[in-house]
């Protein structure tokens, strides 16, 4: 489980958890199969990471607001070559129609008719 959560196995403390979303056993017994607990179909597991110098602590996998942002300026954006922008410039200079089309301006259709077929 290291390979998957990125944490030694000292590390981590297992709880079983029922369909239902309650917990249903601590795994603290390093020398039990998981079998002892008595899963049953729809059980899963849950590690809990105890290093407090992982990738983990605080919440930095799942609070994207601990992650900075990269931000560029309007002046730097526009020096890009390879940006969208340019590439939308670009296309509505080589057919001026592209820039009319907006999203859900073309028609519902049913993907079987017989002239499709």
């Amino acid at each position: 489980m290291w390979k998957k959560c990125g944490t030694s196995v000292n590390a981590m403390a297992l709880e079983l958890y029922d369909e239902s979303g309650s917990k249903f056993a601590a795994l603290s017994d390093d020398s039990r199969p998981l079998g002892f607990y008595s899963p049953f179909d729809g059980f899963w597991l849950h590690i809990v990471d105890l290093d407090p110098s992982s990738v983990t602590t605080g919440g930095w996998l799942e609070d994207t607001s601990l992650v900075e942002k990269y931000n560029i300026s309007e002046e730097d954006y526009a020096k890009r070559t390879d940006s969208f922008r340019k590439f939308k410039e670009k296309r509505v200079s080589q057919n001026p129609a592209a820039s009319e089309v907006k999203f859900g301006d073309y028609p519902e259709r049913d993907p079987f008719e017989e002239d499709e077929i």
